[in-house]
């Protein structure tokens, strides 16, 4: 796929800015400063460019193939103030021409690529995904599965896991106090320490992805329709 930028809401101008996989939900971002966007592309390596699409830059350069390794890096997302990115990493390894093991785990770089830290250790079969930063940027909002989805969040440093509720796609509101997420297809918030469970919608139709207004004062998702 192609990343482009639209310009404007009822223009069909977009400007064409490279190549890059966009096959996963919310895989390219721009930095809060409005200079710069991240995404994965070529091998799901992470990337950034300049807004104008110049200075493309790979931040992380993983092998993809190495000795029945592949690694794939998606889903990455600015702090607060550009700074440090987070991203999923998975890893898998062929056992056999019938078996494979996998599992994904949460990275933390500085934004320009340096200082990789792996901030959880996942065994074969788990995973933890859907990274994002709290506004304050002291701590990491993620999901980790085994069996089933249960979010949880930790600091930047990888510290202090605590586990709040079953659930998928988290997301803080702009003043930190409020999370927003899915569960069983539906939309839910809670308490940023995980009480105060309230749903929000109660539709036979899949309700995914919500996200809070830049001012908290709304949430918006995507329904997708069955049948």
């Amino acid at each position: 796929a192609e990343l482009k930028i639209k310009f404007k809401e009822d223009s069909k101008n977009a400007k064409n800015l490279g190549y890059g996989i966009i096959g996963y939900t919310g895989s390219h971002q721009y930095s809060p400063d409005g200079s710069k966007i991240i995404y994965n592309s070529a091998c799901e390596n992470i990337w950034m460019i300049d807004a104008d699409g110049s200075n493309q830059m790979n931040l992380t350069e993983s092998i993809c193939h190495e000795n029945n390794y592949i690694y794939t890096e998606w889903i990455p997302r600015f702090s607060p103030d550009g700074s440090k990115i987070v991203f999923s990493l998975g890893e898998e390894y062929t056992l056999s021409d019938t078996s494979y093991s996998h599992h994904t785990d949460i990275y933390l770089i500085e934004a320009d690529g340096s200082n990789e830290r792996k901030l959880t250790k996942t065994a074969s079969g788990e995973e933890c995904n859907s990274a994002n930063f709290s506004p304050d940027g002291l701590k990491i909002i993620y999901v980790y599965w085994h069996d089933d989805n249960d979010i949880y969040t930790m600091n930047i440093f990888g510290g202090n896991k605590r586990k709040l509720i079953r659930g998928e796609n988290p997301q803080f509101s702009p003043d930190g106090l409020k999370i927003v997420y899915t569960c069983d297809y539906e939309i839910y918030t809670m308490n940023e320490d995980g009480s105060d469970q309230t749903n929000l919608t109660n539709h036979p139709d899949w309700d995914l992805d919500p996200q809070f207004s830049p001012d908290g004062s709304r949430i918006f998702f995507v329904r997708r329709v069955q049948g």
